[in-house]
């Protein structure tokens, strides 16, 4: 901090001080802790706070709290110390350093919650969490910036996929299915055979060891006939063991993977079973794009300029979708770079936004969501089965039965009909006997990342 120091009496003898530092906006948390938190504004490099409880603090010197902060989140430089208790008569001795285009700037103060509201300045939200203390509105409730992989958010789902999907993977747990690299999550597919051998798919057995399902065939199976094993190792990463909330805003930037018939899971899927029979697969896409460069049907496109948002429940064959689709409006795809993805959900529905830009609404019918409701009245309301705490869900997805309609043709001029059947017993085969069609797809040795699910960051903000 003594560098900091004279940084800033170089700057304001040459006059560079235009920029005035706003006083803090100080919330108590609870059990105990506080967020402080300034408003961004243009040229904002960093932001320094130190901070005493009940002893005046030096300008320059470290207190008892202190934090930089390198960026900013959602607008605001801010940071929470969940660990100092500040009662209601404490006061808070602080300084703030700012560097705003290279020159400093600093204040200092004092603050009480005595001296706001009488809760300080928090107002309660209706965001509940599995995690325990009080949540106020806007507060940051979950952030992952993938520095590293961390093992207190997220948990890998290990699991051969079944209905309502029936995705052409296996969510494994080996190590190159997920990596960091420069601070962001890869989510990466690779063919079966290129772990396990030659033919693997059709002759081998899998046992999955750690396998999350309750269900025996999503554990182990053997390639028998036309049952092959499936051709392509993915990867699925949860927060169900360690996050798990009703209503919010979710925000994750990322870039969605490109190559045939891959698609990303960005999902909200609820903590406990519905206890609705026919909603037994339940979940909110936060954002999907299919993978494929062209692919056009009768009905139109489905490449990867088609964004999708939506609502998922149920199992065949009462599988029901309700969807939000938005068309880019440049000449690239949603595969193609990163995007900001951003769900509001609350009593009323939900909202979707990508890059700051609302995509659409989805808000239930009077008493439900579907139409196939018939669980008895007074029961559920209008938002089941979307009425309880959920998780945060990524992945990367291959094919299946649900999200690529029937008779698509892939691949620019003459290109290649989609090899498989929705409702065909040999669908899986079908889909691996192509692998020379859409397994090129997924390579480019200029662009080595193509066909991962990057993500940047994921972020959960009460209401």
């Amino acid at each position: 901090m003594k560098t900091l120091a004279l940084i800033f009496v170089a700057f304001c003898c040459i006059g560079i001080c235009a920029y005035t530092v706003p006083d803090p906006d100080i919330q108590l948390l609870s059990p105990r802790g506080i967020r402080v938190s300034i408003p961004d504004a243009t040229g904002i490099q960093l932001v320094a706070f130190n901070g005493n409880v009940n002893k005046n603090i030096i300008p320059d010197q470290s207190g008892s709290i202190s934090r930089e902060i390198f960026r900013p989140t959602s607008s605001k430089w801010m940071f929470e110390d969940t660990h100092t208790l500040v009662q209601r008569r404490d006061v808070l001795h602080y300084w703030i350093y700012i560097q705003v285009d290279g020159s400093p700037h600093k204040k200092t103060g004092s603050w009480s919650p005595s001296a706001t509201s009488p809760s300080g300045s928090c107002t309660p939200s209706i965001t509940t969490t599995t995690r325990q203390g009080l949540i106020c509105q806007g507060q940051l409730i979950l952030e992952d910036n993938f520095d590293s992989f961390n093992t207190s958010i997220w948990s890998r789902e290990i699991f051969i996929p079944s209905q309502p999907q029936y995705e052409f993977c296996v969510y494994h747990n080996h190590q190159q299915s997920v990596r960091i690299k420069n601070g962001t999550l890869h989510v990466i597919p690779s063919l079966l055979e290129d772990s396990y051998g030659e033919r693997a798919t059709a002759v081998g057995t899998m046992t999955l060891a750690e396998c999350t399902s309750q269900v025996p065939s999503d554990c182990s199976r053997s390639a028998t006939g036309y049952l092959i094993l499936p051709p392509v190792i993915s990867a699925r990463l949860t927060t169900i063991n360690h996050f798990n909330f009703q209503y919010g805003r979710v925000e994750i930037r990322a870039k969605f993977p490109e190559g045939d018939w891959l698609y990303p899971e960005l999902w909200l899927q609820p903590k406990n079973p519905t206890q609705f029979s026919e909603f037994k697969s339940v979940f909110v896409r936060l954002g999907m794009a299919r993978g494929n460069q062209v692919l056009t049907g009768t009905t139109g496109n489905y490449d990867g300029r088609l964004l999708e948002f939506g609502l998922r429940a149920g199992s065949a064959p009462n599988f029901q979708s309700v969807d939000i689709q938005k068309f880019s409006n440049i000449t690239g795809h949603w595969t193609s770079g990163f995007h900001v993805y951003s769900t509001t959900w609350n009593a009323d529905g939900f909202v979707f936004h990508v890059d700051g830009e609302e995509a659409g609404r989805l808000t239930p019918r009077p008493n439900d969501w579907f139409s196939n409701s018939n669980a008895s009245s007074g029961t559920r309301n209008k938002m089941s089965p979307f009425d309880g705490q959920f998780y945060i869900t990524l992945g990367v997805g291959v094919g299946g039965v649900r999200d690529f309609p029937d008779n698509l043709r892939s691949g620019d001029g003459v290109g290649y009909e989609k090899p498989w059947k929705n409702v065909a017993a040999k669908a899986l085969l079908r889909f691996w006997e192509a692998k020379n069609h859409w397994f090129p797809s997924w390579q480019d040795s200029n662009n080595p990342g193509k066909s991962h699910l990057q993500i940047d960051y994921v972020r959960v903000y009460a209401l």
